[in-house]
C-alpha cells in the first residue's frame, strides 16, 4: 500500500500514468486490490485538466472488469457442470453478501446490476450471481458500464464542481451544518493541495482511500435480512439420477427453493410476502411451469412469465404449493390426526389455467417413529398426473426429514414435461416456519 501510494505520487501527474491506472482497476473484479474508484479520484486531482479522459477510461476499465469475471465464471460453471460439482463452484464464489446479491438478481433481473455498480468497489459478487443466472456476459457488462458511468460522473463533479459552489453556501447551526462545513472545509482543501508539490499530498490521497475503502455494497447493505436457514437434501431419481435440492428460508418468511442436476438448474422458484399478500415466482423450469401466483386473502391471481394476467378467482379452499408443504403441514396437524378425514387444498396449475384439487392424509406412524402424511390427488382426473407422495416429519410436525414419491421439477426444462420422481432426504432436517392458517387463503372447513 505505501509503495502504491509513493508511486502515484511520484508519477500520478504523468499522462501515461492514466493508462497504467486504468489497467490495474480492469482485474479489481478478480484481483482485490484498492478500490478502482480511489484511484480515478486521486487522478481527478492530481490531473484536473485531463478529468474527462480520467473519468471515460476508469469507466471502461469497469465494464472490461466486469466482462472479464462474467466471463471466468461463466467458464467455471460450465467446468463444473462438465465435471458434477455444483456445490464446488458455489462455495468458491459465495461471500458475506451472496444472499443479498441472489435475492435482487432474481427479483429484478439484470438491471440490479447497474445500482450495484454505483457502490464504490466492484459489485463482483452481483456479477457472479448474474453470469451463474445464464445472463450474457456483454449484457452484463453493459449495465455494469451504466452504473459507473454515473458513479465516476458524481465523483468528478464533486471534485471539480462542489467546492467552488460551495463557498457561498449557508450551512446553518447545530450537528447537521457542523459536518456540513466540515465537509465543505475538506473539500476546498483539495483544490489547494494541487498548487503543493507531489510529496505534501501522499496524507490527503491517503486519508480518501480509507474513506471511500470503507464504503461498500457490503456496508450499505448490513441491514439486509440475514438467511435463517439453508438445508440441503439428496434426491434419488427412478433412474438413479442424483438431484440437489436446496431451501433457503430467510428470517422474514421468504423460501427460495431449486433443484440442481450438476450444475444445471432443473427449477427455481421464491416465495415471499408483499404486506399481506403471498407471492410464489417460477424463474426456472419447463416454459409450461414458469409464471407467478399472487395470493391476497382468499383471491388467487396468476400471470404467466412475461408478467400477462392469465386468470383469476376466488378460491374455497387452502392454497398448498410444494415450496412450502412443512408450512402448511406444520399450521394444520391438529387437523392431520390419524384417522382424521382427508384435507383439502389445491394447487395452480399455469398449463391447464387452473386450480386443481389435492388433499393429505395422515398415515400410519414410520419405521424410526417419524410421522408420515401423504399428498394425494384430490379428484379422478388428478390420479392421471400426481403420484402419492409420502413426507416424513419429527412427532411435533415441525421438521421434514424426508419425502418420496412425486417433486415438483422436471427431469429435463427442454423436453417435454416428466415430472421427477424418487426418494429425498435432508441432510440436516428442514424445519418448518411457523405461518398461521389464514397465510393459506381460505381456512379448509372442519368436518
Amino acid at each position: 500500500m505505501k509503495a502504491g501510494l509513493r508511486w502515484l505520487m511520484r508519477h500520478g501527474r504523468q499522462p501515461w500514468a492514466i493508462a497504467v491506472l486504468a489497467a490495474v482497476a480492469a482485474f479489481d473484479s478478480l484481483v482485490p486490490m484498492v478500490p478502482a474508484e480511489v484511484l480515478a479520484v486521486a487522478l481527478f486531482i492530481l490531473q484536473p485538466t485531463r478529468i474527462r479522459l480520467v473519468f471515460a477510461v476508469f469507466a471502461g476499465a469497469a465494464a472490461v472488469s466486469a466482462l472479464l469475471l462474467s466471463l471466468a465464471v461463466s467458464g467455471a460453471s460450465e467446468l463444473a457442470s462438465q465435471a458434477g460439482n455444483a456445490a464446488g463452484l458455489a462455495g468458491i464464489i459465495s461471500g458475506p453478501g451472496w444472499d443479498q446479491a441472489k435475492a435482487l438478481v432474481q427479483a429484478w433481473g439484470a438491471p440490479v446490476l447497474a445500482l450495484s455498480a454505483l457502490f464504490p468497489d466492484s459489485p463482483r459478487t452481483s456479477i457472479a450471481v448474474a453470469a451463474l443466472a445464464g445472463l450474457p456476459p456483454l449484457e452484463i457488462t453493459a449495465w455494469i458500464l451504466v452504473g459507473k458511468l454515473v458513479l465516476y460522473g458524481v465523483l468528478a463533479w464533486g471534485v471539480v464542481r462542489l467546492p467552488q459552489w460551495s463557498r457561498g453556501a449557508r450551512w446553518g447551526q447545530g450537528p447537521v451544518g457542523t459536518r456540513l462545513q466540515r465537509m465543505n472545509r475538506r473539500l476546498l482543501a483539495l483544490r489547494r493541495l494541487l498548487s503543493m508539490p507531489p510529496s505534501a499530498l501522499a496524507l490527503p490521497v491517503l486519508t480518501l482511500a480509507v474513506a471511500l475503502a470503507a464504503v461498500s455494497p457490503e456496508a450499505v447493505a448490513q441491514p439486509r435480512t440475514e438467511t435463517a436457514q439453508r438445508v440441503t437434501a439428496i434426491l434419488t431419481g427412478e433412474d438413479n439420477a442424483r438431484i440437489t435440492v436446496i431451501d433457503e428460508l430467510s428470517a422474514d418468511g421468504s423460501i427460495d427453493r431449486q433443484f440442481l442436476r450438476d450444475a444445471k438448474v432443473l427449477y427455481r422458484s421464491r416465495v415471499q410476502f408483499e404486506g399481506t399478500q403471498m407471492v410464489v415466482r417460477i424463474t426456472e423450469g419447463h416454459p409450461s411451469q414458469r409464471g407467478a401466483f399472487r395470493l391476497a386473502g382468499s383471491q388467487l391471481s396468476v400471470t404467466d412469465a412475461q408478467g400477462q394476467p392469465l386468470w383469476s378467482e376466488t378460491l374455497s379452499r387452502p392454497l398448498c404449493l410444494p415450496e412450502f408443504n412443512p408450512e402448511f403441514v406444520q399450521a394444520h396437524w391438529d387437523r392431520l390426526a390419524p384417522g382424521a378425514p382427508a384435507l383439502p387444498c389445491v394447487v395452480p396449475i399455469i398449463k391447464a389455467r387452473k386450480v386443481a384439487p389435492v388433499q393429505w392424509v395422515r398415515l400410519p406412524d414410520g419405521p424410526a417413529g417419524e410421522r408420515v402424511v401423504e399428498l394425494q390427488p384430490g379428484s379422478f382426473g388428478m390420479r392421471f398426473f400426481l403420484k402419492p407422495t409420502r413426507l416424513g416429519f419429527s412427532a411435533d410436525g415441525r421438521t421434514l426429514l424426508w419425502q418420496t414419491g412425486q417433486f415438483e421439477s422436471v427431469k429435463d426444462p427442454q423436453a417435454s414435461p416428466s415430472y421427477l420422481k424418487g426418494q429425498a432426504r435432508y441432510e440436516r432436517p428442514r424445519e418448518a416456519q411457523r405461518w398461521p392458517v389464514q397465510r393459506f387463503g381460505p381456512v379448509a372447513a372442519t368436518p
